[in-house]
């Protein structure tokens, strides 16, 4: 059964300036270390799994109409009982600093994020009968870092000062691609020949598109 969705997650945070306050210097307002876990399900669209006929109309000479099965030109798509739901695990680690009264603060995070059983669509000869296969297409990986500085360097009753800057950084990645082509390191989609036609080929180790 490939209708599911799921989500699971779990979060928690230590506060070092709280566990060592005796200790910890005066100027040290916030040292917070925090992470967190999750996984989503994703599904594909209802009557994925299995091959079907449409159901069409033929007019005869004498004017009446007969009910005929045939596959829809537009959706040429061979599909599997055994799709499985794509997943998406992802994990997160952050620090938050401040300083100085909460004028210097710092928020800086790492996270990464797995999805696996990716459901995609490829092309495949159209001699079988068909152009397309709906597949579970491997695993993609994404992780970067976020960074966030603010600044208040000059403060009184009436008005204050703010600086602000960010940094980030991300990195996207195919890592693994189950398919049906002799090499397991790549996979096809879109359609080969004729005007207005593609055909992309995606790879082990470059970024996906």
């Amino acid at each position: 059964m490939v209708q599911e969705t799921t989500l699971i997650s779990i979060g928690g945070s230590v506060l070092f300036n709280e566990i060592f306050k005796d200790d910890m210097p005066e100027w040290i307002n916030l040292a917070k270390l925090r992470a967190s876990w999750a996984q989503v399900g994703n599904d594909a669209s209802a009557y994925s799994i299995y091959s079907y006929y449409t159901l069409g109309s033929l007019l005869q000479a004498n004017g009446s109409n007969i009910f005929t099965n045939g596959w829809d030109d537009s959706q040429r798509k061979l599909f599997s009982p055994n799709l499985k739901p794509e997943r998406k695990n992802s994990w997160e680690i952050g620090l938050d600093f401040r300083t100085f009264n909460s004028r210097l603060c710092l928020d800086a995070t790492y996270y990464k994020e797995n999805t696996t059983d990716q459901i995609m669509t490829i092309a495949i000869p159209s001699e079988s009968g068909v152009n397309q296969q709906l597949i579970n297409a491997g695993n993609i990986q994404n992780s970067g870092v976020e960074i966030a500085l603010n600044t208040i360097p000059f403060t009184n009753k009436d008005w204050e000062w703010t600086v602000s800057g960010n940094f980030t950084w991300n990195t996207s990645e195919i890592t693994k691609l189950n398919t049906i082509d002799r090499e397991d390191n790549y996979v096809k989609t879109g359609n080969a020949g004729g005007t207005g036609k593609y055909l992309q080929v995606h790879m082990v180790g470059e970024t996906p598109n």
